[in-house]
């Protein structure tokens, strides 16, 4: 549930493409650096291109926590006009609202790209501040059963959807 509350986007740093050896290329088209925006539901999207496997999902996380698995199915038919000869350039967009409302003061999310083989690229960083930075409270962070337990039933959609990705996928691999 998004709470009404103003989030600014401080900065979106992408890592450097010669230090992502598996990807083609890649961005985050939104959010966008400096950005100010009057809601705590905020649009994660751009694209993935993975040079011989392709991307399946991009996972948005906040230290070790995902806080989102987003599919790579988008069309993005932009990217394939510059990649032509990347197989799954067409589908190669990814787009979901992330809601930012549980954080409170200066965060940075990571975001990186999965792989048909499971591995994993980092493709950038997303800092971004609250209005309630001065009311971050010091003490440990108490997660109640409820919310872990849908946390765990997230996961496990999640590691079903990404096998399901697998598989449609493999139904597309051209063996050399």
């Amino acid at each position: 549930m998004a709470k009404n509350k103003e989030v600014h986007i401080l900065e979106v740093v992408l890592v450097p493409k010669e230090d992502c050896e598996s990807l083609l290329d890649f961005k985050i088209d939104r959010p966008q650096a400096e950005a100010k925006l009057n809601s705590a539901e905020i649009e994660f999207s751009g694209w993935v291109l993975g040079k011989t496997l392709p991307a399946i999902a991009v996972e948005i996380l906040q230290g070790e926590k995902i806080v989102k698995t987003i599919s790579v199915s988008d069309s993005r038919p932009d990217v394939a006009k510059v990649y032509p000869d990347a197989p799954s350039a067409s589908i190669s967009g990814f787009k979901e609202i992330i809601d930012l409302g549980e954080f409170s003061g200066e965060n940075e999310l990571t975001v990186q790209a999965i792989l048909r083989d499971d591995s994993i690229v980092t493709i950038g960083q997303v800092r971004f501040q609250t209005p309630e930075s001065a009311q971050v409270s010091e003490s440990p962070t108490v997660i109640s059963s409820e919310k872990l337990e849908r946390a765990r039933a997230d996961l496990e959609r999640s590691r079903q959807f990404l096998e399901q990705v697998k598989a449609d996928l493999a139904k597309y691999e051209v063996n050399p």
